[in-house]
């Protein structure tokens, strides 16, 4: 089970980079220091756990709760676009 407490309050799209809010905290993470980006759908709410290659202030593994779409489900077209940017970001 995962705990509100190891969830990153806000992750805001940055362009190139995501931006990770827990409290009063920000950090910034470059696309291409995302080794992976995976989705867990199986419970509610659903979760995304990022995998840095550099760690940042809130560690290696980054948890955050997904954007929902009505009826429950997260939007794959987050993940989608996400994903694609962060392999262009890994060619160059």
């Amino acid at each position: 089970m995962i705990f509100g407490w190891f969830l990153i309050d806000e992750v805001w799209d940055g362009g190139n980079e995501l931006i990770l809010c827990k409290s009063k905290h920000r950090e910034r993470i470059q696309l291409a220091n995302i080794i992976s980006l995976t989705h867990q759908s199986v419970m509610f709410p659903t979760w995304s756990t990022l995998t840095l290659r550099t760690p940042c202030r809130f560690g290696s593994k980054i948890r955050f709760l997904t954007m929902m779409q009505w009826g429950g489900k997260a939007d794959p077209a987050f993940y989608d676009s996400l994903i694609k940017r962060i392999a262009n970001a890994h060619r160059g």
